[in-house]
């Protein structure tokens, strides 16, 4: 994390000093996320896998403007995760578009789409509850490259891929739930 850090200093300080608001990277980021989610509709899947990878890094800029800036909110935060879901949406909508004739590409799509949120919710909940858990290996920033990865081998193993990374999201869902179990009661 230190890493992408120092990798994005120079972004942070290059917004700040054209007066950005964090907020403003946050809807940047959101409508930039149209883009990879076009190029899956149009089976263009490798320059999906790079602008989704360059894109996502305003995920993480807004957060660290927001931080050098010192305007760090709840409401921004709750602004940013929820335009994380929209994101990820616009992603996997382009996805399931792109297998629109194929019953077992609708499906994993559709799934994989599914067991991501999944993943957000059950933490989001747990969060309303006072307590936040991040178990399991699919973190968004994960799910991310590993879509992006995947990518790169074309749209048929592209389509394969979506099997395990299903089977990872469950699996992520289920260690926050047990988490939660164990936390919470």
């Amino acid at each position: 994390m230190n890493n992408l850090k120092k990798f994005l200093k120079p972004l942070v300080c290059f917004f700040e000093k054209i007066n950005f608001k964090p907020i403003h990277l946050t809807f940047l980021g959101l409508f930039l996320s149209l883009i990879p989610s076009i190029f899956y509709a149009i089976n263009l899947y490798i320059f999906a896998g790079i602008s989704l990878i360059l894109f996502s890094l305003f995920d993480a800029l807004d957060g660290e403007l927001a931080r050098k800036k010192n305007e760090v909110t709840k409401f921004g935060g709750v602004i940013d995760s929820t335009f994380d879901r929209i994101s990820e949406g616009f992603i996997f909508s382009g996805i399931l578009y792109s297998f629109k004739e194929n019953l077992l590409g609708i499906f994993l799509s559709f799934f994989s789409l599914l067991s991501s949120f999944m993943i957000s919710y059950v933490r989001a909940r747990g969060e309303g509850e006072g307590f936040s858990t991040r178990k399991g290996p699919m973190e968004r920033s994960f799910r991310i490259l590993y879509i992006s990865f995947f990518s790169f081998f074309g749209k048929n193993i592209f389509l394969y891929s979506l099997i395990p990374f299903i089977i990872l999201n469950l699996f992520t869902f289920t260690k926050r739930v047990f988490d939660l179990k164990k936390n919470l009661i």
